[in-house]
């Protein structure tokens, strides 16, 4: 198999939020950081240019700056946050029973995505965002899937202990900032967790976050077609057809206590001895 028929087969069997995700980091950074087109001033976050009542809001930024890599030097960041991006989100889309119900990932994406951005964005100040969105998944991944392997180029750890490990290489390679603003992803998927697993399950409370209907519709495949799960394929039954109206002239005319059992199933009866 060529090195393109095997970037193609990867691509899609990605699930689709993280096919998505990748995409939109690909095609926004490789050309914003290598040509400048467009700018990355106009992809990053910047609050006055997004809560403002002076200029047209500029709410993509909202969005664009949880997918463009950066800010390490090309293009080191144009290789390695693609990549985690795709390990980390493939992990928990595919392999996480918490999200086998149809929207439940989407969700989990807008709830972490909300937090970075309110500590992050707004407590300290920063304008990109890819790498706490990744720490998000890759703790939550670490909660579900501890012992398996996760790879570091050189060398591999038990997944229980990566984002930790993720946070001690930003830590040391760029500064003790960029490390904080990371670690805003670890407190958005604790945060989850402990609203949809810990305080339900340990805590006697109800889940707090799950995804609303109109969310399920969206991601639900059509009745009868399996999702791939890495435990296999999970099928969504399609909806019970509603029982005819009963012809009888009153609600009580079809009524039987004993429908379904042995005396409900017998036909009438006739009087010992008559005819």
């Amino acid at each position: 198999m060529s090195l393109s028929d095997q970037i193609k087969r990867t691509f899609w069997d990605a699930p689709p939020i993280t096919r998505a995700l990748v995409t939109a980091s690909i095609v926004l950074s490789f050309p914003a950081h290598l040509l400048g087109i467009p700018s990355v001033g106009h992809l990053i976050f910047w609050r006055p240019y997004v809560f403002t009542y002076s200029r047209i809001p500029q709410i993509w930024r909202l969005a664009t700056s949880f997918v463009l890599t950066g800010p390490e030097p090309p293009p080191i960041h144009l290789i390695l946050d693609p990549h985690f991006l795709y390990r980390s989100s493939k992990s928990l889309e595919t392999k996480s029973l918490r999200f086998s119900a149809p929207g439940e990932y989407f969700i989990f994406l807008f709830f972490v995505w909300n937090v970075i951005l309110l500590l992050a964005g707004w407590y300290l100040g920063y304008f990109a965002f890819i790498h706490p969105f990744i720490m998000a998944m890759a703790y939550l991944d670490s909660v579900d899937n501890p012992n398996a392997r996760a790879g570091f180029l050189i060398f591999t750890v038990p997944n229980r202990y990566s984002p930790w490990v993720m946070l001690a290489l930003t830590f040391v390679m760029q500064s003790p900032y960029h490390a904080m603003v990371q670690a805003t992803g670890i407190v958005a998927a604790h945060l989850y967790d402990f609203l949809t697993r810990v305080w339900p399950d340990f805590g006697g409370g109800r889940k707090i976050i799950s995804a609303p209907v109109f969310v399920q519709r969206w991601f639900a495949p059509p009745p009868g077609v399996g999702t791939p799960r890495s435990y296999g394929t999970s099928f969504h039954q399609r909806p019970a057809a509603p029982a005819a109206p009963s012809s009888g002239s009153s609600w009580a005319s079809g009524f039987n206590p004993l429908a379904g059992t042995s005396w409900g199933n017998r036909g009438p009866g006739r009087r010992l001895g008559g005819e």
